[in-house]
């Protein structure tokens, strides 16, 4: 029997609407499809990588990145930037570790106060910058800096060894199979996520960084909203300085020194743009997986000391630069003309 005109004129408009999908998925998610892509080619050559251990160290690694880099994405969203989070992220705890030793409060006690710890930080960058017009750059370095000279002053150059155990229970703990630092990765990760797409605030952040004259006409007060984006920066840097210190096992003056770089890259491979407004949060973790599995693999490899922070760095240059040119192309896509 032949096929009618209008069922081949079905068939051929399901088709294109299923392409259509798939392409757009992939345009939306391409940092995922990037990195699971690079992980699955660097595996041909480096068959480690494949190695269940090897994919658990590179999980639990990017743990505090992912969380931090999520925080670091919503002050870029609405266009500023938060460097104090590689302080805050050991300031906090610290705080929450002093407090229950002082007092000998039970370990557990430790996250509320390194949660209000955070708070009061998150909510003084926001005022200086929001009220004072101080810019975000100079006013979370000087945060950065300060609190840097405050570990020092609290710990006087020691390491703090002997934690509660709520935080060997974060770090090392286990719930069934799986690692809680995945566990609290994936709880924070979905919560961000649930905020930015499915609540009036969370959208409003993205107005707020891409069009603040609309936002302003809309009646929605940009300043408060840029607030919110420190709050919530700096409460997710003491989150990932938990998961952090509780995988180290120690809190000393060093700890995550190393880590802004990486937040800072992440959400910017995952599509964040540094102008505001534009950004995915559920790619972030593709972000800080890339960036982890980028060492992971400079490791494998058998880089040597001398040049490691070399090729590091290059490889990261090289997926920014990628990513930008992707999302570059998929502004020109949309723009009326192809223009």
């Amino acid at each position: 029997m032949k096929r009618s005109n209008s069922d081949a004129g079905i068939v051929e408009y399901v088709r294109k609407s299923n392409n259509a999908i798939i392409q757009n998925a992939l345009q939306d998610y391409f940092p995922w499809v990037l990195t699971i892509g690079l992980y699955i080619v660097a595996g041909f050559f480096l068959p480690q990588l494949f190695e269940y251990k090897t994919i658990q160290t590179v999980l639990l690694q990017s743990t505090a990145v992912t969380i931090l880099a999520i925080g670091m994405a919503f002050a870029l969203i609405v266009a500023e930037i938060d460097l104090s989070i590689v302080s805050v992220l050991l300031f906090a705890p610290l705080v929450g570790v002093l407090v229950i030793q002082e007092y000998g409060l039970p370990g557990l006690v430790a996250f509320p106060v390194t949660i209000i710890t955070a708070l009061i930080i998150g909510y003084g960058n926001g005022f200086v910058i929001t009220k004072i017009g101080v810019p975000s750059l100079i006013q979370t370095l000087a945060s950065w800096w300060a609190l840097q000279g405050a570990v020092l002053s609290l710990t006087q150059g020691r390491t703090l060894a002997n934690l509660p155990e709520f935080y060997q229970t974060i770090g090392v703990g286990s719930t069934g199979p799986v690692r809680n630092l995945v566990i609290l990765t994936v709880i924070v990760v979905a919560i961000m996520w649930f905020y930015s797409v499915k609540t009036v605030s969370g959208r409003r952040l993205f107005l707020v960084g891409g069009d603040p004259d609309s936002a302003s006409r809309m009646g929605i007060e940009a300043s408060k909203y840029r607030r919110h984006a420190f709050l919530i920066s700096s409460i997710l840097a003491s989150i990932g300085g938990i998961a952090l210190i509780g995988r180290v096992g120690v809190i000393s003056s060093g700890t995550g020194a190393d880590i802004l770089m990486p937040a800072i890259a992440a959400p910017v491979i995952a599509g964040v743009s540094l102008f505001g407004g534009t950004g995915k949060i559920i790619n972030v973790p593709a972000g800080a997986l890339l960036v982890q599995l980028i060492l992971t693999i400079t490791r494998v490899a058998g880089v040597s000391g001398y040049e490691f922070q070399l090729v590091q760095g290059l490889l990261v240059f090289v997926a920014v630069v990628f990513m930008e040119l992707k999302r570059q192309e998929s502004l020109e896509n949309v723009l009326p003309g192809g223009a």
